[in-house]
């Protein structure tokens, strides 16, 4: 993961976890993620025959990765995670939906972000309900994994004009 080190990724995002500060590294956060992804490989190609890649496990793991990557990149540049909700009348925060998120990542005059639209919307497209949904079919395959380690390494490149 030497290639990531140079990059936002290495970064602290100071957050806070029931009243201590903690920072936050994406690269911290994404490492066990690519570390299974890369021994599913490994392990595959050892033994073709006999063991199945878990394609669904590496998918799942590494999309979760992701949400989490667009969240503290949003906490980056300001963008705020959570909205307060109210539950049988009972005020709640809680982390808006990765469809928000992606919707107060649009890139305007007035809120840079450094997402083009293109990109954003296809985000959109393959993580949510109203497209691919890759976070939530159960029917992975190795296109899911290259998406989500696409996905990764793209993330990486957005920078914040802000």
């Amino acid at each position: 993961m030497g290639c990531l080190e140079g990059t936002w990724y290495i970064e602290p995002v100071t957050r806070t976890y029931y009243g201590n500060t903690v920072d936050v590294k994406v690269l911290d956060v994404l490492s066990p993620g690519l570390k299974l992804c890369f021994n599913e490989f490994e392990t595959s190609m050892k033994d073709l025959d006999n063991y199945h890649f878990d394609y669904i496990a590496v998918a799942d793991t590494l999309t979760l990765k992701i949400e989490s990557i667009l969240r503290l990149y949003c906490e980056r540049i300001g963008i705020v995670t959570m909205k307060p909700r109210e539950k049988a009348g009972v005020p709640l925060v809680m982390e808006k939906l990765l469809d928000d998120l992606l919707s107060d990542l649009k890139d305007t005059p007035e809120r840079p972000t450094g997402f083009k639209e293109e990109d954003r919307l296809l985000l959109k497209y393959v993580l949510t309900l109203k497209g691919h949904n890759l976070r939530n079919r159960g029917d992975c395959n190795l296109n899911s994994v290259q998406k989500t380690i696409y996905f990764v390494l793209w993330i990486e490149t957005v920078k914040s004009t802000s």
